[in-house]
């Protein structure tokens, strides 16, 4: 308790990026408190309601995490605990877009054989994902962009033209994901040719603008694999590994594609169930029955709940705020008590038996 727990790497990384995670998350697959979240505060009626709650803002935190990503590079952030669905995920394309017009101003664009090449791919693979007529939909359009950019465009022009597709792109998404995403496929291969075209004349400005783009891509694509754009650790791991946008199959194996080391750490702590074999959580029941577990206070329950005896000491952890107070308690002690702490487990030998059995059973919480 005195020197905090030894966070896992990925814990870590995620509560750095804003992430509140549930107690049972923070001590990792298999462990106690992730058994006794899971399988018995999980099994209680109405208070598992207050485990699930938790849950939820842990994956909305991770949507947080994700758009505050996508916004870095244009400098905008969103505060803790804002909503991310689908309202506020057209607001943030609007940002990155409005971003992205402003800096294409001094650039042109015409067609060449890459952008072709391009657009004649997503043509060919849209009927399988969007049926004959949302295929008509994608040619016809790819088709308008080749006789538009026939000549060059540039200036007002050009980015008219782009946000007319990142409209179209935002509004066929809302009735069919998969139709928006073969829109936006259309919009990153003006992008790509932009950047092409533009090299070493390109502005800080687009760049930075490009990079929160092509991030924004990814967020589009895990939020049309999930309810009210309300995507989880599993529909961002598969728009993370998704090639194209930037990715392909190197830096998918290499693990740096763009997000993807949120979404491997979200995927490997949040979505976690533990396999149950009635054991840990007939003991955990029989020591509520009894109001305590074995070495356990009410004031260590509120460091990690495990370890207190009432189911009411236990959903201390879960509270909205406090909740992130005793997250932080429990992987950001200060130097003096970590100091403390290596000083009392080079000495436990000399503390007996019971003092060193009761440092295994707590710091293993």
């Amino acid at each position: 308790i005195i020197g905090g727990k030894k966070v896992p790497a990925n814990v870590r990384r995620l509560a750095d990026e804003g992430i509140v995670l549930t107690p049972g998350q923070r001590a990792g697959a298999g462990s106690i408190r992730n058994t006794f979240e899971d399988k018995v505060l999980g099994s209680i009626p109405l208070v598992s309601d207050v485990p699930a709650a938790a849950a939820r803002r842990a994956e909305n935190d991770l949507r947080v995490a994700v758009a505050n990503r996508v916004l870095k590079p244009i400098g905008q952030k969103l505060d803790r605990g804002s909503p991310i669905n689908s309202e506020t995920i057209g607001g943030i394309q609007d940002m990155v877009g409005n971003a992205y017009d402003e800096a294409i101003a001094p650039l042109s664009l015409r067609i060449d054989d890459d952008i072709i090449r391009s657009l004649d791919d997503i043509i060919g693979g849209a009927e399988r994902e969007v049926g004959p007529d949302g295929a008509s939909q994608v040619a016809s359009y790819a088709g308008y962009l080749k006789d538009r950019l026939a000549e060059g465009l540039s200036g007002e022009p050009l980015k008219r033209e782009i946000q007319a597709l990142r409209g179209v792109a935002s509004e066929a998404g809302k009735k069919d994901p998969m139709l928006g995403q073969r829109f936006w496929a259309l919009h990153n291969t003006l992008d790509d040719g932009l950047a092409r075209q533009s090299g070493e004349t390109a502005s800080d400005a687009y760049r930075s603008a490009r990079e929160s783009s092509t991030l924004m891509s990814r967020m589009n694509d895990a939020a049309a694999k999930s309810v009210n754009s309300e995507f989880g650790p599993t529909q961002l791991l598969q728009a993370a590994r998704r090639r194209g946008y930037g990715t392909n199959t190197a830096n998918i194996a290499n693990n740096d594609a763009r997000l993807m080391d949120l979404a491997n750490d979200a995927d490997s702590v949040m979505r976690n169930k533990t396999a149950n074999s009635g054991t840990i959580p007939r003991g955990i029941a029989a020591g509520l029955g009894t109001g305590a577990l074995t070495g356990a206070t009410t004031g260590a329950a509120m460091i990690d709940p495990v370890m207190g005896g009432a189911v009411g000491a236990s959903l201390l952890g879960y509270i909205p705020g406090l909740d992130r107070v005793l997250q932080n308690a429990a992987l950001n002690r200060p130097q003096s008590m970590r100091a403390a702490a290596e000083a009392i487990e080079r000495n436990k030998r000399i503390l007996g038996l019971l003092g060193s059995g009761s440092a295994i059973s707590l710091t293993g919480q």
